[in-house]
Order: structure tokens, then sequence, then C-alpha cells
């Protein structure tokens, strides 16, 4: 068996090569992106004309694309370790984790980093833009702390956590189709109803259970001395304030769409 200090160690000098290499994956295949988007365009299978702004500049779209293909990974591995722990009951009495949640957070991390570097931080002078910060900076800090200190629990939490990205290809989707004036097509309103009922299920149901749960279950923290389960505790709060804020937005989007039809 490794010793503490060992493991902490080897995540200091693992944990920044995993991430930088997730990272150059990322920008890899954005590129790769860019380039698919830009063939669309040029061979009139997008039509931007009747948007100046993402004519000129389509990096917004190459950007949704490549957090949708972020968000299908890591909700597609959570939703694969859920089917084989029980989400009601804390069940690692082992305190084993399964390889996949180590795959799920080193995605996340380099994922984050690299979105606050070539989008979210360019956006910081409006006010969604500051918001998406303060969740990638709290993100990143929990999640950091986690696979430092290799916290089992909180593994087990965040995996309840990531199924919130479920909905993320829905919110993007609907956004590109509303940018090409998709609006009156049936794909985009189940898009859209797809969007508001994956929203709602895991990002404004899910939390409250989460949050409780947490709170029930502190006893298992018992002997953590870094203070991940308060840290962890007010993160979950602050993300559900957000999740909150961003769903009340999300909802009088689509009550001002079906007032204009």
């Amino acid at each position: 068996m490794f010793t503490q200090s060992e493991i902490l160690t080897s995540v200091c000098m693992s944990l920044p090569i995993i991430t930088i290499s997730y990272i150059i994956a990322f920008h890899q295949y954005t590129l790769f992106i860019q380039n698919f988007v830009d063939y669309l365009v040029l061979h009139n299978y997008i039509d931007l004309s009747k948007n100046p702004i993402l004519k000129n500049n389509n990096k917004e779209i190459v950007n949704r694309l490549t957090s949708s293909t972020h968000a299908i990974f890591v909700s597609a591995l959570s939703l694969l370790f859920w089917k084989d722990n029980n989400i009601i009951i804390y069940s690692l009495t082992n305190n084993e984790i399964d390889p996949v949640v180590y795959i799920c957070i080193d995605v996340m991390i380099a994922y984050l980093v690299y979105d606050t570097i070539m989008d979210t931080i360019w956006k910081i002078f409006d006010i969604s833009g500051i918001q998406m910060l303060i969740h990638h900076s709290l993100g990143l800090y929990s999640l950091t702390m986690i696979r430092y200190y290799n916290t089992v629990p909180a593994m087990y939490y965040l995996m309840m956590v990531f199924l919130a990205e479920i909905s993320t290809p829905f919110l993007h989707a609907s956004w590109i189709m509303y940018q090409l004036n998709l609006t009156k097509s049936i794909a985009y309103k189940i898009i859209g109803w797809s969007l508001f009922t994956t929203f709602f299920i895991f990002r404004i149901a899910l939390p409250p259970f989460i949050i409780v749960k947490l709170w029930q279950e502190k006893y298992i923290w018992i002997d953590n001395l870094h203070g991940i389960f308060s840290i962890l505790f007010i993160i979950t709060l602050l993300f559900t304030i957000l999740n909150y804020i961003w769903f009340n937005r999300l909802v009088k989007m689509v009550l001002n769409h079906y007032k204009k039809d």
C-alpha cells in the first residue's frame, strides 16, 4: 500500500501532465470542428447570411460543439458509473473508486482550464460571462482539491453533479438552431423541450437531493482533515444558486418565444 504522502506526490507529478495532455486533445478536436464548420459554411450547408456576427466569426458555434462533445462524454461516463452504484445510499464502503471517475474528473479539469482560456475569460465584461467564470473557477478549485487528496466520498458525489452535463448538448443545439433561424422546425421544438426537461431534472430537482444527501451522510467524512466536505458543500450550494438563476432565464426565454408565436 502507498502512504498518503506518496499518493500526494504522485498526483502532484501526474495531474499537470494529464491535464496538459487533455487540453492539447481538446485544442486539436476544436481545430477539427473549426475546419468542419468552415466546410459546411463554404458549401452552403449552413446559412449564416442572416447573422452577420456569426458570418464573420463562427467561433461561438465551434466552442459550443466542443462543449457539447465534452458534455456527452462526461455524462455518458456518469451514467455508466451509476449503472453499477447506488445513488440513494452511499455504497463505496471499501473506499475504492472506479477508474471511470478519475477519467471524468481529469477530463473536466482540463476542459474547464481550456474553456476558461479560450472563451470564458474574454466575456468577463458581460454578466453571463462573469457567472460562467465563477462557475469554472469554483469547479476547478473543488475538482483539483478532490483529485489532489484522492477524496473518495467527494468523487462519489461528483458523479451525481456530473449528471448535469446531460442538459448541455441540448442547450448548445437550441442556441445554434436559434442563431440559424430554425426556430419553426419540429427538431428545434423537440430539442427545446429536451433542454427544459433535462435542465429541470438534473440542475433544478437533483441539486437539493445532493445537498440533503451530503448533509445526512457527512459522517463518512469524519476522518477528513482538509475541510473538503465544507468546501464541496458550499460550492454545491453556490452551483445550485447559479443553476436556479440560469433556469429562471431559460423560463423567461421560453415564455417570450411563445408570446412571439
